[in-house]
C-alpha cells in the first residue's frame, strides 16, 4: 500500500506552475500520476521540451 498525500498547497502551487498553456492539463495529469507513485517529476518547462 502505497500512501500519498496531496494537501491544499501542492493543489495551489500545481495550480500556478500550470497556469494556461496548452499543455497544463497533460501536465497536472502527469504530476498526479507521478505522486502517487511517489516518484519524481519534471517542471512543465521541461515536460513541453519532452513532448515536442
Amino acid at each position: 500500500m502505497i500512501i500519498c498525500r496531496i494537501d491544499g498547497d501542492t493543489i495551489e502551487e500545481l495550480h500556478n506552475e500550470a497556469g494556461k498553456e496548452y499543455y497544463s492539463q497533460d501536465w497536472l495529469e502527469y504530476v498526479i500520476r507521478k505522486l502517487i507513485k511517489g516518484e519524481y517529476y519534471v517542471n512543465l518547462f521541461k515536460y513541453k521540451r519532452r513532448k515536442k
